[in-house]
């Protein structure tokens, strides 16, 4: 739930304070606006702060998960995750299939090794979670896209699912 409903009236403003890395943003809430300054904020008298480190912005990539997984092992920048997927064109053409293959991809996450597409899909998952999402051009192959394989600006449909993570791979 978030602070500022109408079960807390006293919440005068919400903001996102965009610090120097991506990594670390801090969602500050502020209350009874009048006259103190903080973080570079218009003034305000602060009765109370609720900092929180480490949130995130919305997902890249709207995720529909098609099986639950464990809810307790996601990965995280630097693990190395197996996945199985299957990937299609918008037309329905299959492009890749890693249970056809019954060999799962390994990839370290946000490590440049994949597009950016799989980095923002593959973090939102579980241990054995199995989802659907789109890579739109720009997350996926873009203007170049993949010579004989996948055409130029095409969003990807994509099925994946999580089947490991490991450190250090």
């Amino acid at each position: 739930m978030l602070i500022g409903q109408a079960d807390q009236p006293r919440v005068r403003e919400m903001r996102w304070i965009e610090p120097k890395k991506e990594t670390d943003k801090i969602f500050c809430v502020c209350f009874h606006a009048t006259a103190f300054s903080l973080f570079g904020f218009p003034p305000v008298k602060l009765e109370r702060v609720l900092v929180a480190r480490d949130a995130m912005p919305p997902p890249l990539i709207d995720v529909q998960i098609i099986r639950a997984g464990d809810g307790k092992y996601y990965p995280k920048p630097g693990e190395t995750v197996a996945i199985h997927y299957t990937i299609k064109l918008a037309s329905g053409k299959e492009v890749d299939n890693t249970y056809k293959r019954k060999q799962p991809f390994r990839f370290k996450v946000a490590c440049g090794q994949v597009v950016k597409g799989w980095d923002a899909a593959v973090t939102q998952l579980s241990v054995g979670e199995k989802a659907t999402c789109v890579f739109p051009a720009r997350l996926a192959y873009g203007e170049k896209g993949f010579p004989g394989l996948i055409p130029k600006n095409a969003e990807l449909h994509v099925t994946l699912e999580l089947v490991a993570i490991s450190m250090g791979d």
